[in-house]
């Protein structure tokens, strides 16, 4: 099952509406924020349950946030965001 977890609700609209003519579209759209996912336990969510994916696909999420500044916050928010993605991710899952 694929999905889609955008932090912009605006973005998450634009995302649903241009996968409507796909032949396999994402099965859910959600607005979430990787970096409190886990600190939040996915709450407000159906979909978002700790351990339920096998592979996860980041889309130039990683790469922004090692661009703050000063460094540490970058790498304060890589952190958070790599502990959300292990909290989905189930055992032996891929990022």
């Amino acid at each position: 099952t694929a999905g889609c977890m955008e932090l912009s609700p605006t973005l998450l609209e634009s995302l649903e509406a241009m996968a409507l003519p796909l032949p396999r579209p994402p099965k859910f759209f959600v607005q979430a924020d990787i970096t409190a996912l886990r600190r939040r336990r996915g709450k407000n969510s159906q979909v978002l349950k700790p351990g339920s994916f096998d592979v996860l696909v980041d889309e130039n999420v990683l790469d922004g946030m090692a661009c703050r500044f000063p460094a540490s916050k970058g790498l304060a928010s890589l952190r958070e965001a790599l502990d959300g993605i292990a909290w989905l991710l189930k055992p032996h899952g891929r990022l």
